[in-house]
């Protein structure tokens, strides 16, 4: 299994109506067993693994890339993880390949550019993305170049792919130049571009046929992955750097201003607003009764997911710009503080932390019992 890491600004059922088989690519049947394959474990972006943590986690192995890791682990966004590898890309543009369960090295590519968002491994190639504005294919097994596409313009987020036919995949990229990029997975042809009016800084989220994602425009767009056609957009009011996540027909979205908010993507209605106390800049994790938000304001909040209700909060000393990931019963998230910490998910208790010495802004990857997550010291921790 691969993992891949870098930074993201990082099995449910679809509404009645929206058909989630014919394209799209999301009833996530591509899954593969114990395994964390792009940003945010999964094309809605929901920020959860299968199975359960241990309540104390130990140090399995630390890997220093030479240099500040600053996305999650997709394990593969910051990391991503296969059954054999995980694989993750740093600010140097160097793409690296580790043993999933002895750290050592498997491949190397050095990309032309920084890596701040998480990798995607989809049908055998690693998807990267710099912020020299390149996209890459490198093949899964020996990170050997397939294709590059070089006019993205800058990109701080990870990679996504969609199914716009049955025998068509693209592979979705959202730039600071305020497009996103639908390229041809087999050939890195681009296909379609949508345009917005921003900058976009986080990974669109798949569903039901449809890209989503907000930006510096204060909009969440919705749009086609057939033809880059506009399906909704929503006005937030305040601009937006993290990624959506997505579940039954409905975008949960943290932004700048305060709020994590949930957009019905049918009626382009906002049904509910939470207010915290800082920016959200990292993305949400969201399960089928929860909403976890990490905050610059330092803190750790859970939101009941049907009416936004607040359900408690834990504290850390600094910014949360780390997204947190549920596994289980337990949620796994980083800090400025240093520390990697678990918490109960019913009450926010912590169970278990790590100090790693340096600011963890990076996602976690989390699959089979392992969390994989990088430091600005360059350094990518695993824990078992």
């Amino acid at each position: 299994m691969v993992v891949l890491a870098g930074w993201a600004l990082r099995g449910c059922e679809e509404r009645e109506g929206l058909d989630v088989v014919a394209v799209g690519g999301d009833n996530e049947s591509w899954r593969r067993e114990g395994s964390w394959l792009l940003a945010r474990g999964g094309q809605r972006l929901r920020g959860g693994a299968e199975g359960k943590l241990r309540d104390r986690l130990v140090l399995a192995w630390v890997f220093d890339t030479g240099e500040g890791v600053e996305g999650g682990a997709v394990i593969s966004g910051g990391a991503a993880i296969t059954e054999r590898a995980v694989i993750v890309g740093n600010s140097k543009g160097m793409v690296t390949a580790l043993r999933r369960g002895q750290r050592d090295l498997l491949w190397r590519f050095e990309a032309e550019g920084g890596i701040e968002g998480t990798p995607c491994v989809h049908e055998g190639k690693v998807y990267v993305a710099t912020e020299d504005g390149v996209v890459y294919a490198l093949a899964e097994g020996t990170g050997q170049e397939l294709w590059r596409f070089e006019e993205a313009g800058q990109v701080v987020g990870g990679v996504n792919w969609a199914r716009a036919e049955p025998n068509e995949t693209l592979v979705l990229v959202s730039s600071y130049d305020g497009s996103l990029y639908a390229l041809r997975a087999d050939e890195g042809a681009c296909k379609w571009t949508y345009k917005s009016e921003s900058p976009v800084n986080g990974t669109a989220a798949v569903a039901a046929g449809r890209a989503v994602f907000g930006g510096c425009d204060a909009v969440i767009h919705a749009v086609d992955v057939r033809g880059g056609d506009a399906v909704k957009t929503v006005e937030v009011g305040s601009y937006v750097a993290a990624s959506a996540a997505l579940y039954e027909g409905r975008a949960y979205v943290g932004h700048m201003g305060g709020k994590v908010l949930c957009v019905d993507l049918e009626t382009g209605k906002i049904v509910w607003e939470f207010e915290g106390e800082g920016a959200f800049y990292a993305s949400v994790a969201v399960t089928e009764e929860e909403v976890v938000a990490g905050s610059e304001d330092g803190w750790v909040y859970c939101i009941e997911r049907a009416g936004g209700e607040e359900r408690w909060r834990f504290a850390t000393q600094d910014e949360v710009d780390s997204s947190p990931v549920v596994c289980g019963d337990k949620v796994v998230a980083g800090s400025k503080d240093g520390r990697v910490y678990l918490l109960r998910l019913a009450d926010g208790e912590e169970v278990w932390s790590y100090e790693v010495g340096a600011a963890v802004t990076a996602d976690a990857a989390v699959a089979g019992g392992l969390v994989v997550i990088g430091a600005e010291d360059g350094r990518v921790y695993a824990f078992r």
